[in-house]
């Protein structure tokens, strides 16, 4: 090791370490995805776009009437969960949770795709960062025209709870990070605590997505969008 050296040396042992950092942070978070049978191709795409980036990185899928391809599910090693045909989001849902070890979890729909701003390290150090938090979401880019999406919710109670609303909200987020809001698209990084006491109701196959946070809401705890964190997602969806 010489001093003109040095600096070089500085450079790759802060490689690693970031490298070393990236690789804890994503040995505590579980993929999972809810799959439904009619979206074969879109479900390969989205583990082709996650195992670009995080390869070792463990997925479980919830397959809606049993009818996910399994050479696919063998090929990005991910492990199946089937579920009842037309059992729903929530269901589905709960049924990844319940298989799940780790300490947090990533849920997202299978017409998604991974892109380089899918920092997930991001989201993970935002909750960290804020204790009170019980998940933080991305955006979308539409994969057609790029545009960014984000969707940002605020639930307001009038007439002592009778009368809810939800309202799309501006982020306000601090310094370019994340910022608080009342709900976020189908892409979050959460407690799996938090789902554990605070999950979807596997009766309701309409409004979950909003039932969801707005339980989150009643209970104080806080819901953060992550703006520079996103995915690409189609502006129109398919059938399911």
């Amino acid at each position: 090791l010489t001093p003109s050296s040095l600096p070089r040396h500085v450079a790759m042992l802060s490689s690693l370490l970031a490298c070393s950092l990236a690789f804890l942070k994503m040995s505590d978070i579980t993929i999972g995805i809810k799959h439904y049978g009619s979206r074969r191709e879109q479900l390969d795409r989205l583990l082709r776009s996650i195992r670009r980036r995080y390869a070792t990185a463990e997925v479980i899928v919830a397959d809606d009437g049993c009818k996910a391809d399994r050479t696919v599910a063998r090929t990005h090693n991910v492990t199946l969960v089937c579920t009842e045909a037309g059992s729903g989001l929530g269901l589905g849902r709960n049924a990844i949770v319940r298989r799940a070890r780790t300490e947090f979890m990533l849920l997202l729909d299978d017409d998604i795709v991974f892109s380089e701003a899918t920092d997930l390290a991001a989201l993970h150090d935002a909750l960290v960062r804020d204790p009170g938090a019980a998940l933080a979401g991305g955006c979308y880019d539409d994969l057609e025209g790029g545009d960014a999406d984000c969707f940002n919710l605020a639930f307001s109670v009038t007439g002592g709870g009778t009368s809810v609303a939800a309202r799309f909200a501006t982020l306000q987020a601090q310094g370019g990070g994340c910022g608080v809001v009342g709900a976020t698209h189908n892409f979050f990084l959460a407690r799996r605590s938090a789902l554990v006491q605070h999950g979807w109701d596997a009766r309701q196959k309409l409004m979950e997505h909003q039932a969801f946070f707005y339980a989150l809401w009643l209970h104080g705890l806080r819901v953060l969008a992550c703006p520079a964190v996103r995915v690409q997602h189609p502006r129109k969806r398919g059938p399911r």
